[in-house]
């Protein structure tokens, strides 16, 4: 029995800015924003209304390349929450501007899922950007990078910052992208 999800709320497993085009096709990311899933079929991809082989779509999880072909009932995916799905479409490059992406899958518990977003091509910009780990965005490395970021994109060199005494991990869900903490003198 497939669950009644709003289409508003499953727009929202869309990561928007995410549409690119990249050497091997056009990407966008997906995101559970809901609860542990499986997927169990990529059913539809379209976009601007035109619908994408399965044998040309490919689903970018954790450093993996999946063909979408395989995802099947007796084979799914976990797809757990919080997880990042990168699909992959082996098409020409869209041009700037608006497109409209419609993606339809089965998963479980939720059964068919169909919703449809529009994003947008847009220039690529030299903005400057924290750096980030899709993977774990709280493991030492990550941490050390944005440290180290800081303290070439400032000039000055922390000290205190990176002396922090509690696993990084509990603060999932509060800050995005952490690089330490600061001293507050108490007294």
């Amino acid at each position: 029995m497939a669950a009644l999800i709003p289409k508003m709320m499953l727009r929202q497993l869309y990561t928007y800015a995410s549409l690119e085009n990249t050497a091997a096709g056009v990407q966008f990311s997906i995101k559970n924003r809901l609860s542990d899933a499986k997927l169990t079929e990529i059913l539809k991809i379209k976009i601007n209304d035109q619908e994408i082989p399965l044998s040309d779509i490919d689903l970018l999880i954790d450093g993996h390349t999946y063909p979408a072909d395989i995802v099947q009932p007796n084979k799914p995916l976990d797809f757990d929450l919080r997880q990042i799905i990168n699909i992959r479409v082996d098409i020409p490059a869209l041009p700037l501007g608006k497109h409209k992406i419609d993606i339809s899958v089965r998963t479980k518990p939720f059964g068919k899922l169909s919703f449809d977003v529009e994003d947008s091509i847009s220039e690529k910009s030299d903005m400057v950007r924290i750096p980030r780990d899709e993977h774990d965005n709280f493991s030492d490395s990550a941490i050390k990078q944005r440290q180290k970021f800081v303290e070439e994109y400032t000039g000055a060199k922390l000290q205190h910052v990176s002396h922090y005494s509690f696993d990084p991990h509990v603060l999932s869900g509060n800050i995005e992208n952490f690089t330490g903490v600061a001293q507050i003198p108490l007294g």
